[in-house]
């Protein structure tokens, strides 16, 4: 849990060893993104799942990519949106054959080769 009112930053002196390493590969990693991101295609990404009148699925397989398709499953969850997160490429093309107009995918792939989400 993250807290409302965030404590300062911690003191050079206070911090673990491996304070530095944790924290600043994730801030790098979350730089790089930042980026990389469009905020209009982001808008507009946001804009189009906040508005479907269908159903949304969030299609990730293996690893990270399943992962982040649960979470992205739960974190829109609290939006109200309903998401169902999809980690077997074989229900995930049964699900792709029955999409309806207003239906939405977000397809999440580490490394973006990742076949069955290409398809």
């Amino acid at each position: 849990y993250l807290a409302a009112d965030p404590r300062p930053p911690v003191p050079d002196g206070d911090r673990p060893p491996f304070w530095d390493a944790v924290l600043g590969e994730a801030h790098a990693a979350l730089n790089a993104v930042e980026r990389q991101l469009d905020p209009a295609h982001l808008s507009r990404a946001a804009a189009t799942l906040a508005a479907a009148p269908g159903r949304v699925f969030a299609l990730g397989l293996g690893g990270s990519s399943s992962s982040l398709a649960e979470e992205t499953q739960n974190r829109l969850f609290r939006y109200g949106l309903g998401v169902t997160a999809l980690k077997d490429p074989y229900l995930a093309r049964m699900m792709a054959a029955t999409c309806r107009p207003g239906d939405a995918f977000i397809a999440i792939s580490a490394t973006g080769r990742t076949r069955e989400v290409i398809e």
